[in-house]
């Protein structure tokens, strides 16, 4: 779950696993070492979450966004199971859901933007596995949005981020890295 640089992290983390105590991990976000960032960026504090089954926990998710109302909503470990992201799509109607499925049983990601906010799928990226890569907001606001997992006998592909960074530099990358990786 990304936490807001402002917010006492401790008092969150607390606070957040009482009431959903599904929550695995509570981690906070910075964002090119506190530096100001675009508009959008600003305005904008996405909720993310590291599953393991979305279909497991799906209740638990339903109800802390409905209660955070965050505007963009990142969620790894999914499991990908079409009926779990039907639910999920059909819930947040007011949502673009965008999702992939990962090349082992524990991945399976999903981005949920607000309808309010301009998103594209970046088509250079969208056929590769693990990887989901967004364009968020329009001209100098934009940036891209993206999260990937990265399993734990596969290979990190730092060439794929490196490409993603000559494409814009202006990006935020949520990922499952996998502590126990072998990269």
């Amino acid at each position: 779950l990304g936490v807001p640089a402002q917010w006492n992290l401790l008092e969150f983390e607390l606070d957040i696993k009482k009431q959903y105590p599904t929550i695995i991990k509570v981690e906070r976000l910075y964002i090119k070492g506190g530096i100001p960032i675009s508009k959008v960026k600003q305005n904008i504090s996405p909720l993310r979450l590291n599953l393991s089954s979305l279909n497991k926990y799906l209740g638990d998710v339903f109800k802390l966004i409905d209660s955070t109302s965050p505007p963009i909503v990142v969620l790894n470990g999914t499991h990908h199971d079409d009926n779990s992201i039907k639910q999920f799509t059909s819930h947040f109607f007011n949502f673009n859901v965008f999702s992939m499925k990962g090349t082992n049983m524990f991945g399976g990601m999903l981005i949920a933007v607000h309808k309010s906010i301009r998103s594209q799928l970046v088509a250079e990226f969208d056929n590769l596995c693990n990887l989901i890569v967004l364009e968020i907001g329009s001209d100098a606001d934009m940036f891209q949005l993206i999260t990937c997992y990265c399993p734990p006998t596969e290979s990190i592909h730092l060439d794929t981020f490196n490409r993603l960074l000559q494409r814009n530099p202006n990006s935020i990358f949520t990922d499952d890295f996998n502590a126990k990786h072998n990269s």
